[in-house]
């Protein structure tokens, strides 16, 4: 009998697929998880080929092991969507397939408990009730030893409130969750304003066809974009097809996953990094068998093994946590999402206030269609409602005569206390985490650095302790100068801990939360933040970018950002981009019911283009100057760009590895520039030395053939040294 051979890709470095033995007896397929013996190591690897040939020399390894005991873990339409990643993004097949691939475990089940719909913590008196009550408020399914240790109950309490018919307990996979039946009456265009009937209609006659088609969805904050993806979505689903949604961070997750399993019930299922291995697997696995239509999730979502894919939406599709950073691929996951609408003949939706540059261009030249809704629509569907009235603060002439070290300038203070007194609510806006972002000795003015990473210390006060925001190493914050000996470290700037401190002393009886990395890390924290700032037991929330993002209190009037133009300091093409799009996506937070809104932009740049255009709200304006100096310098849209980092342990020998790419790439005859390289903007980041250079490729130029000149480029340095290394990030989000 002859012996079988299969052709497997690596999750390595590696653009090839290696040729294994199938021993006597194991069924194997294409698109199999298996593991196989590659120098010296074990690893996962895919089936990419069966019946392969075998190779003219070397002697052949077997497959030790198939993990996938049910089906493939890849099916055909992932296989060819991951090649295509591999190709474009500029690496391996086997380092793409890796993203889309399922945590290795088992399915789990375990008790979980969820409330009844209606059930309020007031329906019982035991304060341990009350507590278990208040706490499954808003959540979904909660492992009962979850519920225990949060709230000091037991599994008797826990019982008994079921037996009450408060709550329910069921024994599940832990992904899945028992949801209310979908309230039907929240489906149709009946209640839909004008513009929102608009998009709808056109979403509907192009999911009707069957067809391949991109929109871009350019609906202003609180226009009712999400739902008109239901809307589309409820359609793709009677038509038997299924449904992906992408939501660009998992602080959103949990909003958008009520709104949609208010519609569709306990079809839907979430994927999301913050899962644990089993939760995930168990998700996927799911999935992956049909029990669920609609995936929900940030990024990696767009993997989600569903069939009959017919709609993909990406929501807040500008945002840069779509881009894929470390490790490979780099890849964009609204650029992969299109690509993957386009295999499966399906609809795309890109949806956004402040569409990416690229994104807009694209419907500019007809390759998306542009659909427009410029009106607000009330949360309660009925009513007015309007975009917020902006003002810009001069930060060089408002500071307080009595507080003049205070980060809250005069107007926006008084603006605050006008809200607090109506009871309204207020979001602050602080895109630094920490108390603040330097200590600088006040006599050498010297800075503490991270000795791994070229960047300043930023000061924790609570803590007392100086972290390093890129690699995450702290020490204790030392206040006396080391450099000098002579002075002592005083904080400059303000990070969002200083604005918590700020608001003690200024709001002693207002309520505060706090939202940035720090007060997120651990599970369903930021559910906790939403849900108690939704219900009302908080007047203030502050934050770092996470609280400029989709979400919807009706009773949010007033905003304010703290530092309008801190983004704009960046050396980097992508800077004035995103800085207008924090800000008038942050701005679109006030007023988004009947109750009118308010936005300050404190700043020191009072006059700057960017702060005036975002003040109007007008990103038609934005985008058009935006792209015509885009035009002139030859950056994206206009030109394809690659980014090329070089990386090590000793700063010459990078420097060295990125003056020989420039000189091989000088010699490979194309039409692509080079600029660079140069040091990175962050020189140093978790002991390796950085050098960047940029490539700009025109957009007609085949991307196969960028490939090559790359490949070509770095294959004639030769053999690198260990520690060294070249990273490629195509279409990168900027060049810090």
């Amino acid at each position: 009998m002859a012996e079988r051979l299969v052709n497997v890709i690596l999750p390595l470095p590696l653009d090839r697929a290696y040729t294994y033995r199938v021993p006597p007896g194991m069924d194997i397929e294409t698109g199999n998880r298996v593991r196989v013996r590659f120098s010296g190591r074990v690893l996962t690897g895919v089936v990419v080929g069966l019946d392969a040939a075998a190779p003219s020399s070397g002697k052949l390894a077997d497959i030790t092991e198939v993990i996938d005991s049910e089906v493939p873990a890849l099916t055909d339409e992932l296989l060819q969507l991951t090649r295509w990643i591999g190709e474009y993004y500029a690496c391996s097949w086997g380092e793409a397939a890796r993203a889309a691939l399922p945590p290795e475990g088992a399915a789990k089940t375990q008790l979980h408990a969820v409330l009844v719909p209606g059930t309020s913590a007031d329906s019982v008196r035991g304060l341990r009730q009350k507590a278990i009550l208040d706490f499954l408020a808003g959540r979904e399914p909660v492992p009962l030893t979850e519920v225990v240790a949060a709230t000091g109950g037991s599994t008797s309490t826990i019982r008994s409130l079921e037996a009450k018919g408060l709550l329910t307990v069921a024994e599940m996979d832990a992904a899945l969750a028992t949801v209310p039946q979908p309230d039907k009456a929240s489906i149709g265009m009946d209640r839909f304003h004008p513009t929102q009937r608009q998009a709808a209609e056109a979403l509907a006659a192009a999911l009707e066809t069957g067809d391949y088609k991109t929109f871009l969805l350019h609906g202003v904050t609180g226009s009712g974009k999400t739902e008109v993806y239901i809307d589309a979505l409820q359609r793709t689903l009677d038509s038997g097809r299924s449904g992906i949604v992408l939501v660009p961070e998992i602080a959103l997750t949990p909003q958008t996953v009520r709104r949609f399993r208010r519609s569709f019930g306990a079809r839907v299922a979430v994927l999301h990094s913050r899962l644990s291995a089993g939760a995930r697997f168990d998700t996927w696995r799911r999935i992956r068998r049909g029990d669920f239509r609609v995936v929900i999730g940030p990024r990696s979502a767009v993997f989600a093994p569903l069939e009959d894919l017919g709609l993909v939406v990406v929501d807040e599709e500008h945002e840069g946590s779509y881009k894929q950073f470390e490790p490979a691929p780099r890849y964009n996951a609204r650029d992969v999402a299109v690509v993957r609408a386009s295999m499966n003949g399906a609809v795309c939706v890109l949806g956004s206030a402040t569409p990416s540059l690229e994104s807009f261009q694209n419907a500019r030249t007809g390759k998306y269609t542009l659909l427009s809704m410029p009106d607000r629509v009330p949360l309660d569907g009925g009513g007015s409602a309007t975009l917020p009235r902006v003002r810009i603060v001069d930060m060089l002439g408002n500071r307080s005569p009595d507080r003049p070290d205070s980060v809250i300038s005069t107007p926006l203070k008084a603006a605050m206390e006008r809200s607090l007194a109506r009871s309204e609510q207020i979001i602050l806006l602080q895109n630094r985490r920490g108390f603040s972002p330097v200590l600088s000795c006040d006599t050498c003015g010297e800075s503490p650095e991270c000795p791994d990473c070229s960047v300043s210390l930023t000061w924790h006060k609570a803590r007392n302790q100086m972290r390093c925001h890129y690699c995450g190493r702290s020490f204790r914050a030392d206040r006396d100068c080391r450099s000098c000996g002579k002075g002592s470290l005083e904080p400059v700037g303000a990070g969002t801990q200083r604005v918590e401190e700020d608001l003690a002393e200024l709001f002693p009886s207002a309520r505060v939360l706090r939202m940035d990395l720090d007060t997120t890390g651990r599970k369903d924290a930021h559910d906790k933040i939403l849900n108690a700032f939704g219900k009302g037991d908080a007047d203030i929330l502050v934050g770092t970018q996470m609280v400029a993002k989709g979400l919807d209190f009706e009773r949010v009037t007033l905003v304010g950002v703290v530092d309008a133009d801190a983004g704009l300091l960046f050396p980097d093409f992508r800077a004035d981009e995103r800085t207008f799009q924090l800000l008038t996506q942050v701005a679109g937070r006030a007023g988004r019911s009947d109750l009118k809104g308010e936005v300050l932009f404190q700043t020191r740049n009072a006059k700057h283009p960017v702060i005036l255009l975002a003040k109007r709200h007008n990103y038609l304006g934005f985008a058009d100057a935006s792209l015509a100096t885009r035009k002139f310098l030859k950056y994206p849209p206009f030109v394809r760009a690659i980014r090329v980092e070089f990386r090590g342990p000793e700063e010459p020998g990078v420097r060295n590895l990125a003056e020989r790419f420039a000189n091989a790439f000088a010699k490979v005859p194309s039409p692509m520039e080079l600029i660079g390289p140069a040091p990175a903007f962050v020189a140093r980041v978790r002991k390796s030395w950085r050098y960047l250079a940029l490539l700009k490729a025109p957009r007609e130029l085949p991307g196969v053939r960028t490939r090559q000149v790359i490949d070509h480029t770095i294959a004639s340095l030769g053999r690198m040294q260990r520690g060294y290394r070249i990273n490629i990030d195509v279409d990168p989000m900027g060049m810090l």
